[in-house]
């Protein structure tokens, strides 16, 4: 098996120090346009960016992705800099935002979304999970929001019950990473940018900008994760 060392521009702050990025062989496990996902020990997800908005948890800026396919090692060297902060604590959305963030429910009236109602409106978030086809599933999107606004207004413990109760075989290997991210808080950049604009960390237009730019991420991601938010903020669903 080949291996390759990679050179880290930076990475999301929730790595340094990570023994998973300290010289463990991680494989090569999905290689898409801008970004290489890679599996470590454990399972554990790893990815390589090429571009500060595609950041996240446990993620890698880099300059080029050139020769990271198939079954290609990657040994990544320890001690880069931390750039990409990706937890949501303490971003608690503003009441000014809220006829927003209600828009966002609108979503679900696109025939394109319109069977993830059933759980939606039966506030049964374990219901969405892995529903829908896609890299990300629908209805993970929608959770994965969910979870994210439940703990920006300072409910860890949604998070917690989650985790107690999800099976991640029930879903694609890389939304289950992303569900199990976003139940302790950790946010890719996209969906961060839209939490700090609403609770005004941002100005108005700025906050406009991140949202348009979150319901542009793939073809349903965004927009089903701008409903999960929304369905968070308001109180609605439970576990």
């Amino acid at each position: 098996m080949g291996g390759c060392e990679v050179f880290p521009l930076g990475v999301s702050d929730d790595v340094l120090g990570d023994l998973v990025l300290s010289g463990a062989p991680l494989r090569v496990r999905e290689v898409h346009r801008r970004a290489v996902n890679l599996e470590g020990p454990g399972g554990v997800r790893v990815s390589l960016v090429q571009d500060l908005c595609l950041m996240g948890p446990r993620s890698v800026l880099v300059r080029s992705l050139e020769g990271l396919a198939g079954d290609v090692t990657v040994w990544l060297p320890p001690g880069p800099c931390g750039l990409y902060w990706p937890w949501v604590d303490g971003l608690e959305p503003l009441g000014d935002f809220r006829p927003l963030w209600l828009e966002w429910l609108g979503f679900l009236e696109d025939p394109e979304l319109s069977f993830l109602r059933g759980p939606v409106e039966g506030g049964d978030p374990m219901g969405l999970v892995g529903m829908g086809p896609g890299h990300t599933p629908a209805g993970d999107d929608v959770l994965t929001g969910w979870l994210l606004a439940r703990r920006a207004v300072g409910d860890v413990s949604a998070g917690m019950r989650f985790l107690e109760v999800f099976d991640p075989r029930g879903t694609s290997w890389f939304s289950s990473d992303q569900l199990s991210c976003a139940a302790l808080g950790l946010a890719w950049k996209a969906a961060r940018d839209v939490l700090a604009g609403l609770g005004g960390v941002m100005g108005r237009g700025d906050l406009l900008e991140a949202v348009g730019r979150a319901q542009a991420v793939g073809h349903t991601s965004g927009r089903c994760c701008l409903i999960g938010m929304a369905l968070g903020i308001e109180g609605l669903m439970a576990l």
